[in-house]
């Protein structure tokens, strides 16, 4: 698995970066567009990380079916105890 992660930036450096010129580190994008004067494509570096994190907020919701709140979930924390299939004793 680690192995895979190590091709995974150089393959998005070299087919990524001639097209889009999008760099993976968000800050290497906005420094150099602020201090030149270069808003063009600065939106979605701004707009991409509230996105992400509504739509993630979302889907925990979908995922997590219980109308409960979470701290009644939590204030038992029947959730910790580990059960175990084989028989006691």
């Amino acid at each position: 698995m680690s192995s895979r992660r190590g091709f995974e930036v150089p393959h998005y450096i070299k087919h990524s970066l001639p097209i889009s010129g999008a760099s993976m580190n968000p800050a290497r994008s906005l420094g150099p567009a602020i201090v030149s004067n270069k808003y063009k494509g600065l939106w979605i570096y701004i707009v991409s990380p509230i996105a992400g994190a509504v739509a993630g907020a979302w889907v925990y919701n979908i995922i997590r079916f219980t109308n409960k709140p979470l701290r009644e979930i939590t204030k038992s924390a029947s959730f910790l105890i580990k059960t175990s299939s084989r028989p006691v004793g």
